[in-house]
């Protein structure tokens, strides 16, 4: 799964100077199942590229009430990070299709993203 930001490409995506991308996102798998009163575990991979050496923080976007996850951050000497999601009793059990992983870090540029469809499905116990 690619985490350019652009579906169909090739890592490429927001740029620091001179058009240049400097990271990609990668997920183990684009579905997660997380069952209510657990947890499921999600690898990521960062590809830096050109030297690029800042951290990139992770975090899961537009996750359902009573599902959580602590963002991770993927340190310049590190290529992969495990993200693990929450769901308690409460959470409703279900297919969610617009939750997403985004990798954010702050260049001297501005913000690059990379941002990478997920869909998660909350099971019964």
């Amino acid at each position: 799964m690619d985490g350019s930001g652009m579906p169909g490409a090739d890592g490429g995506g927001d740029t620091a100077d001179g058009g240049v991308s400097v990271f990609a996102l990668s997920l183990s798998t684009d579905e997660v199942t997380v069952r209510r009163g657990a947890t499921a575990d999600l690898d990521v991979t960062v590809t830096r590229e050109y030297d690029f050496s800042q951290p990139v923080v992770v975090v899961v976007r537009n996750l359902p009430k009573n599902v959580t996850m602590v963002a991770l951050s993927i340190y310049a000497d590190q290529t992969f990070g495990t993200v693990t999601i929450s769901a308690d009793d409460a959470a409703v059990e279900g297919t969610y299709q617009d939750v997403d992983v985004r990798g954010r870090v702050g260049l001297p540029a501005g913000d690059t993203d990379r941002i990478v469809p997920l869909l998660l499905i909350v099971a019964a116990p």
